[in-house]
């Protein structure tokens, strides 16, 4: 439990990071193209781009822990709580086929591309494409974990959304 409280706290670092630099490059581009006599940068896109991707990557696996993943609640809250446990089961199932498929397609493309460079920043397209694989074993890691305690569950799976109205 330490090694994935440490892995959480470096993840979150990384997200943090990654979205200071896209406000900051996104910031200064807009005041390069606004403030008269400031020269035009063209890494800020660049760099707002990638820091994006490196977000959505990784920010998805903390909403598979808190359980406030996209569902369609209209089908979800309908049924009994019965159907609704095994529609979570089935649907961590194939989640974590998923992400497993992801992480293998993504490490094919972090290697297959090794070589390619950035247009603007210069750095290699290793350092952009290596948020498909992390991103992927990030979210397969809260998935797995979110699954055994489902299985585990007596009690009917409840959505972010329904947790917060229990507790008002």
């Amino acid at each position: 439990m330490i090694v994935l409280n440490v892995f959480r706290k470096a993840e979150r670092l990384v997200m943090y990071i990654a979205y200071t630099v896209l406000v900051v490059a996104t910031l200064i581009g807009i005041i390069t193209r606004i403030v008269p006599g400031f020269k035009n940068i063209v890494w800020g896109m660049e760099a707002s781009r990638f820091c994006m991707v490196w977000l959505v990557m990784l920010i998805n696996s903390v909403n598979i822990k808190e359980r406030d993943e996209i569902v369609i609640e209209v089908l979800i809250t309908r049924v009994p709580d019965k159907v609704r446990r095994i529609m979570a089961i089935i649907s961590d199932m194939l989640v974590i086929a998923f992400l497993i498929i992801m992480f293998w397609f993504g490490l094919k493309v972090c290697i297959t591309n090794k070589n390619q460079m950035t247009a603007s920043l210069g750095i290699t397209m290793n350092y952009v494409y290596a948020c498909m694989p992390l991103g992927a074993f990030c979210m397969l890691l809260e998935k797995v974990i979110v699954f055994i305690q489902d299985v585990k569950s007596k009690t009917a799976i409840k959505t972010m959304s329904e947790e917060v109205i229990d507790r008002l």
